[in-house]
């Protein structure tokens, strides 16, 4: 930490970079970063490799020579290209140059850039728990491309992975106080992003973005840093594994890691058991090498067997809650329907009598209507007024009405079931209360004679039926009937074709009442 963050080189480079709006950061910030004489040093060797990353015109072999001016650097960089992190290849590599082609540009950037920047803080709690941190998501990220079917973009994810942390360095050497917040939040990154942003206007994740651009390190890299700290949420599929990365590292390197991975296989059902146990084998199998190859304390290995179980119990826990979930919101769907049912049934039907009321026999008619209209069907009314109706109400009460329209409604609806069976046309006839004592049949598709034959049932059914006995002396009533049929006259609207059979049935009240009427459009 002796050296300066290599002034002048890098600090020009700051203060000359046009950064897009993606990595603006608070002003303040900004001039404090590029002042900073404290952020780790880089060996002449990695200051090389990014001035030629800055280079658009620059070769493999360019990067080949800029790495292997440092034979440390050149020695860790053949070991990184040989590990688990790149097991693409069985092929074991021996040269530098085919170490840069296995990793590609954006990877063998981030790995001699990965090699310098501890500086000589590999041994402080912050900066160890950095790298397990990266190396775990690092790691994940393989099983979790290969799930989710992003390998082509694997690569860069291991890169951003492993870099995604940088800007706690930087936020620790800018900024002594943030020592006080990294012992409390390091190991809650939503918890310290959420502190950083409120003290800073921006979190670590932003200014290791910042920090990687105006090194010179590719721009898509450093935008992946930017979004590593996501919540889980994001749509783009590697931008979730990236993001699901890191809550695995925290997980694994938290007191309560059987807790952790718990909430984690709650809130994120892509983390299936076949996947996690997987996951888990593969950190268990590579740590071990990558922490030596990366030089930092070893993370704890936990029991994966036992987290694996906890992660089985808590899916079957959750599927069961689910079918909990899923039975009662099926439940609650049944009673809507049956409620939507008993709604729709109360809207067309006549609360007293219970059969159709007025708005649902308009709205039957004008189908009806419609369709006779076009030449398809036939369609008749049937206008019935009960005889002396207001008489009966003033002799005998209006419950007493009440109960004889019932009874009335009972026996019109009986006789228009056994017209329907006997039409084979179950559809065909409906029968509603108009208003008061009035009341509708409605035949479609059927003759007029039909219309004509259920009349004379009904005023013949009225003779022999006792509506109601009062004091032991049944009580009888009597019906007029007026028919209109569409094909009596040339009717514009359905309101005409009820309106004739009306004027009918007035007719048969005037002639004696307890009888028919059809429509004739010559009177």
């Amino acid at each position: 930490m002796s050296e300066q963050f290599q002034a002048p080189t890098v600090s020009a480079n700051l203060a000359s970079a046009v950064l897009p709006a993606f990595f603006d950061l608070p002003p303040a910030l900004t001039r404090r970063l590029k002042d900073c004489k404290t952020l780790p040093s880089m060996p002449g060797a990695v200051l090389e490799v990014l001035k030629v990353a800055r280079d658009p015109d620059a070769s493999l072999s360019d990067y080949t020579h800029a790495i292997e001016r440092d034979p440390a650097l050149t020695v860790r960089f053949l070991s990184l290209a040989n590990s688990a992190l790149y097991r693409g290849s069985k092929k074991k590599v021996t040269i530098c140059q085919d170490a840069v082609i296995r990793l590609g540009t954006d990877a063998t950037i981030a790995a001699v850039l990965s090699f310098s920047l501890l500086g000589g803080k590999q041994s402080t709690t912050t900066y160890t728990y950095i790298w397990q941190r990266a190396v775990i998501a690092t790691l994940s990220i393989q099983c979790l491309s290969e799930h989710f079917l992003c390998q082509s973009q694997a690569r860069q994810l291991f890169t951003a992975a492993l870099l995604q942390d940088i800007g706690v360095m930087a936020l620790h050497e800018i900024a002594p106080p943030y020592a006080e917040i990294l012992e409390i939040y390091l190991r809650d990154h939503e918890a310290l992003c959420a502190q950083e942003k409120s003290l800073f206007g921006c979190d670590h994740a932003a200014i290791g973005a910042w920090l990687l651009k105006s090194m010179g390190i590719p721009e898509n890299l450093a935008i992946l840093v930017a979004q590593s700290h996501g919540s889980n949420e994001a749509i783009q599929t590697s931008l979730l594994c990236l993001q699901l990365s890191g809550s695995i590292a925290d997980a694994w390197l938290s007191p309560t890691p059987q807790k952790c991975f718990r909430e984690l296989v709650t809130h994120h059902p892509a983390l299936k058991p076949k996947l996690l146990a997987n996951l888990l084998d593969h950190l268990q199998k590579q740590l071990p090498p990558i922490a030596q190859l990366f030089n930092f304390v070893m993370p704890p290995m936990l029991n994966s067997e036992v987290l694996l179980a906890e992660a089985k119990q808590l899916l079957h826990e959750r599927n069961q809650q689910l079918q909990l979930l899923l039975k009662r919101e099926q439940e609650k769907s049944i009673a809507l329907q049956e409620q939507n049912t008993l709604l729709d049934h109360q809207s067309r039907t006549d609360l007293l009598t219970g059969i159709a009321n007025r708005a649902y026999l308009e709205k039957k008619l004008a189908l009806f209507f419609e369709q006779a209209s076009t030449g398809q069907d036939t369609l008749s009314v049937i206008f019935i007024d009960l005889d002396h109706f207001k008489q009966l109400n003033d002799n005998f009460g209006h419950q007493v009405g009440d109960d004889v329209l019932r009874q009335f409604a009972k026996l019109l609806s009986g006789l228009a079931v056994e017209k329907k069976h006997s039409a084979g046309k179950l559809q065909d006839i409906m029968v509603g209360r108009y208003g008061g004592e009035e009341f509708l049949v409605l035949l479609s598709q059927q003759p007029p004679v039909q219309a004509e034959h259920l009349a004379n049932q009904l005023n013949h059914a009225l003779l022999t039926t006792t509506m109601l006995e009062i004091s032991g002396q049944p009580l009888k009533i009597s019906a007029s009937i007026g028919i209109a049929s569409m094909s009596d006259a040339i009717f514009q609207t359905p309101i005409e074709l009820i309106e004739a059979a009306d004027r009918s049935m007035y007719l048969a009240k005037r002639s004696g009442r307890g009888r028919t009427i059809l429509f004739d459009g010559n009177r």
